[in-house]
């Protein structure tokens, strides 16, 4: 499930790009973005509610077509939306019996382990919004990490141009 919300550079940084090619400032702009999930993703690890740790360590920062995003879920973790977002549990009201080789059975309670407790059939169990709320957490710090990424990635290349022209 991933977050996204939009950054605009500090002037001062957006100054110092405009000298560069496109191709620079697109993989400057795309480090820092990454910079910046990275926090994202290291605040929601704290808050995911652990049972296993599979959900935890499915929390990862993604790319695809330019766009980074924090994302949790996968093989080992398919529960990830479900504890994201919440869920209803469905299925027959409870006391209800079924039948199996002749015999009645009592279908079984409903765990969740969001909660970590039993649940009635047809209740809702809330989500827990742990990347929403890493998110919210980290946005204070998100425009100075952003900046300091850039300026890293400045100062990477004006080492570059400085050692390649024999000035160092």
């Amino acid at each position: 499930m991933p977050v996204r919300m939009k950054f605009d550079p500090p002037a001062t940084v957006t100054k110092a790009l405009l000298g560069l090619p496109p191709e620079i400032q697109e993989r400057l702009t795309a480090n820092a973005d990454r910079s910046v999930a990275r926090k994202v993703r290291q605040q929601a690890k704290l808050l995911v509610p652990v049972a296993s740790g599979n959900l935890r360590d499915s929390i990862r920062v993604s790319t695809r077509r330019g766009r980074v995003s924090v994302r949790a879920g996968g093989r080992n973790a398919r529960q990830a939306f479900l504890i994201e977002s919440g869920h209803v549990s469905y299925g027959p009201p409870e006391g209800t019996r079924y039948s199996y080789r002749g015999r009645e059975y009592p279908y079984p309670r409903l765990f969740s382990s969001a909660t970590r407790q039993y649940v009635p059939r047809g209740s809702a169990t809330p989500g827990h919004s742990f990347i929403v709320r890493g998110a919210e957490l980290t946005r204070p710090f998100m425009v100075a990490e952003y900046q300091k990424s850039l300026q890293r990635g400045l100062r990477r290349i004006s080492r570059k141009a400085a050692k390649e022209a024999g000035l160092r």
